[in-house]
């Protein structure tokens, strides 16, 4: 409604049942019909797939690529080990690994070799769906700012180049959200963070291998 379409960021995933050659084409010719748009900036590949090559999945990436209906590809919920084998395989540069990602799943080897190959990480999940609004040493952080929870672990997150997209339900949560640039976590407060030593995760994986 009056926005140009280079004004706009559109992301879109391919889903695990649909990453053979064939099956991937037809599911972005199919995103991109519903979407009424001639390319998507940034696809995704949902989940891993141990059951269907690599190889095959990130050809189809590739001709994509060339045929100019995705800009960006990339990729969810890999594990340093998928990634690291999607990267050796893949014709066009990852660019998005997009993962659960919080302050109790503090993920520093992936987090490490994520920016040891150029790989942006996105984080869902970024509040582990509420489980972290009671933590202390969230709280102490956010009343020494005067800002909330959710802000703190925004604010953490961009601290540490990762790109945070929290769920909201309402203009005022959105607003909430954005206003995370008029304060800053100090050193301390970052390490705190970072050490909280809780390791829990809220979205189950499709597969049952997050760590294989």
């Amino acid at each position: 409604a009056g926005v140009a379409r280079d004004d706009l960021f559109i992301t879109s995933k391919v889903s695990a049942e649909h990453l053979r050659y064939d099956d991937l084409l037809r599911a972005c010719d199919d995103t991109l019909r519903d979407l009424k748009t001639d390319y998507l900036d940034l696809y995704l590949v949902h989940w891993p797939n141990a059951d269907i090559p690599m190889e095959e999945t990130f050809r189809a990436m590739a001709r994509l690529c060339r045929e100019g209906k995705i800009r960006h590809i990339g990729v969810s919920n890999f594990v340093t080990k998928r990634l690291g084998e999607a990267l050796a395989i893949s014709q066009e540069p990852i660019v998005v690994n997009q993962v659960e990602y919080h302050p109790y799943l503090n993920q520093m080897d992936l987090y490490e070799f994520c920016r040891q190959n150029d790989v942006l990480i996105t984080a869902y999940s970024p509040f582990a769906r509420g489980v972290l609004f009671e933590d202390r040493v969230l709280t102490a952080v956010a009343n020494a700012h005067g800002v909330t929870v959710p802000q703190v672990i925004i604010r953490w997150l961009l601290q540490k180049d990762i790109v945070a997209i929290p769920r909201s339900r309402s203009e005022r949560h959105l607003r909430t959200n954005l206003e995370v640039f008029d304060f800053e976590l100090s050193d301390d407060e970052m390490d705190r963070i970072e050490n909280i030593g809780v390791h829990q995760r809220v979205v189950q994986g499709a597969r049952g291998e997050w760590e294989r």
